[in-house]
């Protein structure tokens, strides 16, 4: 499956994400587009979010305006988003790895798969 035709499950696509994927070396070369996707890689996690705004997106939480169970509607996003990751990183290989962040991006993308 192309990164072009990905979908998540049930056929439906989140309709801003798809948007922005379509110009993903844009977004994964952005300062903040980084942080949005490395957030749908590893959300939450202090090696790349700073604490303050783990604990703010926590407080958030109860502002929940979703039916799906929050950690169904991660995977359906990561679903979605990791087959344009794939051909990112597998197309610019090289470039990926001398890059510190997408280096890094790269091997979280390694161990979220893996733990599947």
């Amino acid at each position: 499956m192309s990164a072009a035709t990905a979908s998540a499950p049930g056929d439906q696509q989140p309709a801003g994400l798809s948007m922005a994927l379509t110009c993903f070396d844009e977004v994964i070369n952005d300062p903040f587009g980084k942080k949005v996707l490395m957030y749908l890689i590893a959300p939450r996690n202090t090696k790349h979010l700073q604490y303050q705004l783990i604990q703010l997106m926590k407080s958030s939480d109860k502002l929940n305006t979703s039916k799906k169970d929050a950690d169904i509607r991660q995977r359906e996003l990561f679903d979605f988003c990791k087959s344009y990751f794939l051909e990112f990183f597998t197309t610019n290989i090289l470039f990926s790895l001398k890059d510190g962040f997408h280096g890094f991006m790269m091997t979280e993308m390694i161990a979220k798969l893996s733990r599947k």
